[in-house]
């Protein structure tokens, strides 16, 4: 299961770079966030529904979770991109590095079933 909340959680970071720098993809991600992620190859875990809304002043990895037992929704605000953030050809060069998720355990794991 690591490897599935790993790739999970890296999917959710890259949509949210992906948001950072092209504005008509963030809109997709905040009114049809299934469909967003799935272009990027992110599969959502069936159990779960997942949020995205722009929130420019909330701090990367402020995830939260609502629901009872293995079913639930996981809102993840849209943060305003960091100083220096990155171009849409360096967006294209980043590719599956570590995990910096934040996100806490209990979150982690209803979201991946772990």
């Amino acid at each position: 299961m690591t490897g599935e909340r790993e790739q999970f959680a890296q999917g959710i970071e890259q949509a949210i770079a992906q948001a950072w720098v092209d504005n008509e993809f963030k809109a997709l991600l905040v009114q049809h966030p299934d469909q967003a992620l799935s272009q990027l190859g992110v599969q959502v875990p069936s159990h779960l529904s997942v949020e995205f809304a722009d929130e420019p002043g909330a701090t990367l990895g402020d995830w939260s979770m609502t629901g009872h037992g293995q079913q639930g929704t996981l809102r993840i605000p849209i943060p305003a991109p960091p100083e220096g953030a990155l171009t849409e050809d360096q967006l294209a060069a980043v590719g599956g590095g570590k995990s910096s998720c934040c996100c806490c355990s209990t979150i982690t794991i209803m979201c991946c079933g772990a």
